[in-house]
C-alpha cells in the first residue's frame, strides 16, 4: 500500500518558439545556397553543401521541435502512471481500514483484538517480525512477550530482567536501525543479533497497556508514511480493547458465601481465565486467618467478616475478592507484579490492626500466599502454588505473605 514516489521529469529542454524554428528549418539551406553562389561552385561541391545545410537544419528541428514534444509526452505519460498508481495505492488502503474495521467489530475478546490488530500490523510490513511486549502496571518496564505465529497470537512468556522501553517511558512511537546501538533498548533483541525495531504505544484511555514492537534487519524501520499507518492500527487496536472492557461485565457466577457475602471459588477461576484471555499479567492470592481452627465458631465468622470487608475496602475496586471453599479466600490482582501484592497485602494487615482496634475485637493475623500468573502453565497450578507459599508463611510463624517463588523471600 505503498504509494508511489512522484516522477521527476527532465524539463530541461524548453519548446523552440517561431523564430528559432524558422531560422531552424531555413538557415543551414539558405547559408549553403549563398555561399554556393557566391564561389560559383561547381555541381559535386555544390551537392555536397547543400546535403551538410539540410542535415544541419534536420538536426536542428530534432533539437528544438522533436525533442520537446517527445519529452513533454513522456512527462504526461509518467504523471498519469503516478495517478493511477496513487489511486490505487488509496483504494488499497480504504480497503484495508474497510477489512480491518469490520474484523475488529467482529471481535468478541481482548484476545481476538489484539490477534486481528497485529496481523493488521503485519500485513502493513510483511517483512516484521511483530509482537506485543505487555508492560509491568504503571512502571515504564516490559514484563511479558506475546509473539505473532503465523496469524496467531503465542503464549505470554516472561521477559527477562523486565528491561525499560523508551517508548514506554516517552509515550511515543520509536524506531532504532540497529539493535546493537547505544540507545537501543534491552528487549531489542539477542545480543549475537543485530536487528532494527520499532516500537509504537500501545494505550487504553490514558493507561498504557504495553507496545506494539515491530522487528526487521538493521536499518530496515519503516519510512514515515508507513508509520502514520502502523500508529494509525495501534491506536484502533487499543480503542478495541478498551471497548470490549467496557461490555464486558464481572465475571459473578456462584452462590455468595452466607458469612461474608463474597462469591464463592468459582469466580476466581472465571476471573482469572478472563485475565489470560485478555493477556493480562495478573497475581493469584490465597489468604487464611492464622489458627482459624481453634477459634470459637463464632468469632470465626467474625473474623472473616471483618477481614472480608478489610480486603474489599483496601484492595483496588477492579481486584477480585472471593470466598475458598475449603477456607480462606482467593483474591485475583491484575495488572499487578508480586512485589506490588505483597506491598497490597501489607496495606491490607495494617488495615485489619486498625479496624480490630475499632471494632474491638480479638486481635488476630492473617497469612498469604501469593504466585504471578506466568509462573504456572495452567489456572489449577496458580491455585495449588498460592496455597503452597500460603501454607509456607504460616509454617514461618504466620502475619506475612509470601511470594512462591524460590528465588525470592516472603515479607513478614
Amino acid at each position: 500500500m505503498d504509494r508511489p514516489p512522484r516522477p521527476r521529469v527532465n524539463a530541461s529542454t524548453p519548446a523552440a518558439d517561431p523564430a528559432q524554428l524558422v531560422l531552424a528549418v531555413c538557415g543551414a539551406p539558405l547559408l549553403a545556397e549563398a555561399v554556393i553562389a557566391l564561389g560559383n561552385l561547381p555541381g559535386p561541391v555544390a551537392l555536397v553543401l547543400r546535403l551538410v545545410g539540410l542535415g544541419i537544419s534536420l538536426l536542428l528541428v530534432v533539437r528544438l521541435v522533436v525533442h520537446p514534444l517527445i519529452t513533454a509526452a513522456a512527462a504526461a505519460r509518467l504523471e498519469r502512471d503516478h495517478a493511477d498508481a496513487e489511486l490505487r495505492a488509496e483504494r488499497s488502503e480504504q480497503d484495508f481500514r474497510r477489512r480491518f474495521d469490520l474484523a475488529l467489530t467482529d471481535a468478541e475478546t481482548e484476545a481476538d483484538a489484539l490477534r486481528i490488530g497485529l496481523r493488521a500490523v503485519a500485513e502493513l510490513e510483511p517483512d516484521s517480525d511483530v509482537a506485543v511486549l505487555l508492560s509491568l502496571p504503571d512502571e515504564p518496564r516490559v514484563g511479558w512477550r506475546v509473539d505473532l505465529r503465523a496469524g496467531h497470537l503465542e503464549p505470554a512468556s516472561p521477559v527477562a530482567g523486565t528491561p525499560s522501553c523508551r517508548a514506554l517511558q516517552s509515550g511515543v512511537a520509536v524506531s532504532v536501525g540497529s539493535s546493537h546501538s547505544l540507545d537501543a533498548c534491552a528487549h531489542s533483541g539477542a545480543e549475537d543479533v543485530e536487528c532494527s525495531t520499532t516500537c509504537v504505544p500501545l494505550r487504553l484511555g490514558d493507561r498504557s497497556m504495553g507496545v506494539v514492537c515491530l522487528t526487521q534487519a538493521p536499518g530496515e524501520n519503516p519510512d514515515a508514511r508507513s508509520m502514520a499507518r502502523i500508529e494509525w492500527a495501534v491506536e484502533r487496536i487499543g480503542m478495541s480493547l478498551q471497548e470490549i472492557r467496557k461490555r464486558r461485565g464481572p465475571s459473578r457466577t456462584g452462590r455468595n458465601d452466607p458469612v461474608t457475602g463474597l462469591p464463592g471459588t468459582s469466580v476466581l477461576h472465571h476471573h482469572m481465565r478472563d485475565l489470560v484471555r485478555s493477556l493480562v499479567p495478573f497475581c493469584t492470592v490465597v489468604v487464611d486467618i492464622d489458627g482459624v481452627h481453634e477459634m470459637d465458631p463464632s468469632r470465626t465468622d467474625e473474623a472473616l467478616q471483618l477481614l472480608a470487608v478489610t480486603l474489599s475496602d483496601t484492595l483496588r475496586p477492579h481486584d477480585m475478592v472471593c470466598r475458598l471453599d475449603d477456607a480462606g479466600f482467593g483474591v485475583v490482582l491484575g495488572h499487578c507484579t508480586g512485589d506490588q501484592a505483597l506491598s497490597a497485602l501489607d496495606r491490607v494487615r495494617e488495615s485489619l490492626v486498625l479496624a480490630e482496634s475499632v471494632d474491638g475485637l480479638d486481635p488476630f493475623t492473617f497469612s498469604a500466599g501469593v504466585v504471578e500468573s506466568h509462573r504456572a502453565s495452567s489456572l489449577d497450578e496458580l491455585v495449588d502454588l498460592s496455597i503452597g507459599a500460603c501454607m509456607a508463611a504460616r509454617s514461618a510463624g504466620g502475619n506475612r505473605a509470601v511470594l512462591a517463588d524460590p528465588k525470592r523471600a516472603g515479607r513478614g
